[in-house]
């Protein structure tokens, strides 16, 4: 089976093809913008695994489409965020299933962890479907970050910003997770910062 690999987080792309068959895998840190993930080939498995962390003033905008055009294609998107100070995190996804995909299944998935006191968090999964023969889904979740959590580490022994630190680090982690059990060679080396 091909396995393909591409970081996008500086790419100054919007549309990406996925023409031949295999796991087409895409990752994405802090990036704005729209993009199109254009699933053209019967068969095509395609995973976007995205991380936003933003701390200070910084302001997330992105928009992404999953456009299944192949019949009996696959995609799922998994994209959270960490919001801590002023930071902001505005995310429109859509899974959309033309009418030829029939057997297609695709999975859009956005979770942010909100940790400053005037973060915020927009979040608006869709889907537009046109035809029966497919199995969709899509979801989103914004909370605060567990106060209990921070208290429980600091009875410990953990500091504070410590147990802050390592709280939103194993939030985002769980994206690298997903990514390393379709391939372990795929994603090694990435900060959270």
């Amino acid at each position: 089976m091909n396995i393909f690999f591409r970081d996008i987080s500086k790419d100054e792309h919007e549309h990406y093809f996925v023409e031949s068959s295999g796991t087409h895998i895409f990752f994405l840190k802090n990036r704005n913008g729209r993009i199109l993930f254009d699933i053209l080939k019967n068969n095509a498995r395609v995973y976007i695994f995205g991380i936003y962390n933003g701390n200070k003033n910084q302001k997330f905008n992105i928009e992404t489409i999953q456009r299944h055009s192949g019949k009996k294609s696959f995609s799922k998107l998994y994209i959270k965020s960490v919001l801590d100070r002023k930071s902001s995190f505005h995310f429109s996804g859509i899974i959309r299933i033309e009418k030829n995909a029939s057997g297609s299944e695709g999975s859009l998935e956005n979770r942010n962890l909100i940790c400053g006191k005037n973060s915020f968090a927009d979040s608006r999964p869709q889907l537009e479907i046109k035809t029966n023969e497919t199995l969709c889904s899509h979801s989103s979740t914004t909370s605060p970050i567990a106060h209990s959590d921070i208290f429980y580490m600091q009875t410990r022994g953990i500091q504070k910003s410590r147990a802050k630190q390592m709280l939103k680090n194993g939030f985002l982690q769980e994206i690298l997770y997903q990514a390393q059990s379709i391939s372990r060679s795929v994603i090694k080396n990435v900060s959270f910062d």
